[in-house]
């Protein structure tokens, strides 16, 4: 995805959050606009007064600025990123496959970025296990990914309890999510929601009137039809990448040895309306 102005809201917002200089990575090397000008850069109301006359010298020596330029000029104390096509410096690496075992890539870093590029990889075990492994402990994972709208654009579209269920089973902290667009207009759900936006809607049931997709029509007709999900999250512990069981399955096993795996799994979208278990339906 382009490096735009949604991208450098939350660049902004999540690198200040920080109190210290950072080191961040980007999952895909990440192309700059050229209309991401510097006036809107310096509007944004976090930017730093320092931050500020770092952008007003990059911009007086270049003309085109690179999403490196952009987080340096921020004042972070690293860029990189990682991309199959190893284009502008990024380490040139297949994020289908486990980074550790087939690169030896080791690094860590503070603001891990998948700014439009999960979709794209067939094997989601292999990224999310990548993005985990390469954040700090208390470190941010930031996702940008196709929710509504978006046909034939990648393999995966992402609902919102992908991610609630990957933060409850990996003891992640919520700390965002939204539906956005490029322009970086967003609609921000509230902590108290992200259990509702969970809710399952099928055809000619109730659960079309649910909060979900009364959200869903109220985006689509604020920021219009296609849009994004964003969702900022939290590594709480350093600990081993834990694959998430859908929330309404854990009830199902119970009983199973196999809740051996998922045993600390909170139950994330399990609560949700219309997240019944299989077994309680054959009842």
């Amino acid at each position: 995805m382009m490096f735009n102005f949604l991208a450098i809201n939350n660049a902004i917002n999540f690198v200040n959050s920080f109190n210290k200089k950072i080191k961040v990575l980007d999952l895909e090397c990440q192309t700059y606009e050229k209309k991401n000008k510097l006036e809107i850069i310096l509007s944004h109301k976090l930017l730093k007064s320092h931050q500020k006359n770092s952008f007003k010298n990059l911009f007086k020596k270049k003309e085109n600025i690179t999403t490196k330029d952009f987080y340096l000029a921020l004042v972070c104390l690293k860029y990189d990123s990682i991309d199959i096509n190893g284009d502008l410096d990024s380490y040139s690496f297949d994020l289908n496959y486990d980074l550790v075992n087939e690169y030896k890539f080791n690094n860590k870093y503070d603001f891990v970025i998948n700014n439009g590029t999960g979709e794209h990889l067939f094997d989601q075990f292999s990224f999310f296990k990548n993005t985990h492994e390469l954040c700090e402990k208390n470190g941010l994972m930031m996702h940008v990914v196709p929710f509504i709208g978006y046909v034939n654009h990648a393999f995966y579209n992402y609902p919102p309890l992908f991610f609630i269920d990957l933060a409850s089973a990996n003891n992640y902290e919520v700390i965002k999510i939204s539906f956005c667009i490029r322009d970086g207009s967003e609609i921000i759900i509230d902590k108290d929601k992200y259990v509702d936006i969970c809710a399952q809607i099928k055809p000619k049931e109730i659960y079309k009137k649910t909060f979900i997709s009364k959200l869903i029509e109220f985006s689509k007709d604020k920021i219009g039809e296609n849009f994004f999900i964003l969702t900022v999250l939290k590594k709480i512990k350093n600990s081993n990448f834990v694959t998430p069981l859908q929330g309404k399955y854990l009830s199902d096993i119970k009983d199973n040895s196999h809740i051996n795996k998922y045993k600390d799994q909170n139950q994330g979208s399990q609560l949700a309306a219309g997240q019944v278990a299989d077994k309680k339906l054959r009842i």
